[in-house]
């Protein structure tokens, strides 16, 4: 077994997580999940907090890209009582990320925007930057639910941060996010904006690319 010649729970749970990780990237997510069950059996001994709140996040996360929002909830609710213990950005600010989007999968936006907006409080005592991602998951609840002023508000937020932002290495996302906006609210002037902003960042990056060596 893989594991065999590793010396302590801790190095085969962080081990097996790795290869756990290799398969989620492949989008082989039954082999991921495979992976993360038996990795969480040496997580849990080794009583460290945060290495089985990764495990629980990323079973979420797992969860929640194959569809099955009701499955990930348990998981990151585990996570939550974990991280109470864990100084962690990233976990804390995924398990918030992930929960707000297992919710919204499962049509519940009251509680999707509970804990969309609480990965905002969160992120602005840690990193404000980022925002542009709950800014942006705000912003596609409320077009959801035809509320075109308040999706416009979020994604105007989203956008004036990756803008801001040197190299503007989210910008293009937000952009498309943008566009589908005003795309699917018909609102043409808004659409072709984005659209053209999208494109003129797209070549800047190829001419920038082009001139490296």
């Amino acid at each position: 077994f893989i594991v065999a010649g590793l010396q302590t729970d801790k190095q085969k749970a962080d081990t097996i997580f790795s290869i756990a990780r290799k398969s989620f990237r492949k989008a082989n997510f039954d082999s991921a999940d495979y992976w993360l069950i038996s990795g969480y059996f040496f997580a849990k001994k080794t009583n460290d907090a945060e290495t089985m709140a990764r495990y629980n996040v990323e079973l979420a996360n797992s969860q929640y890209m194959q569809g099955k929002y009701a499955k990930g909830l348990p998981f990151i609710y585990d996570a939550f009582s974990l991280l109470k213990k864990v100084d962690s950005y990233d976990l804390n600010n995924s398990a918030l990320l992930i929960a707000g989007n297992c919710f919204s999968g499962l049509q519940k936006k009251d509680s999707a925007l509970k804990y969309f907006f609480d990965c905002v409080d969160y992120n602005s005592k840690k990193n404000p930057y980022r925002n542009w991602l709950p800014y942006t998951a705000i912003g596609e609840v409320f077009l959801h639910t035809d509320n075109f002023t308040e999706s416009e508000k979020y994604y105007q937020k989203a956008y004036e941060l990756t803008g801001a932002k040197e190299g503007k290495p989210d910008h293009g996302y937000v952009l498309t996010m943008f566009a589908n906006l005003y795309y699917v609210a018909q609102k043409h002037n808004g659409f072709a904006k984005m659209v053209e902003e999208y494109n003129q960042l797209m070549a800047a990056r190829k001419m920038k690319d082009g001139k490296e060596p």
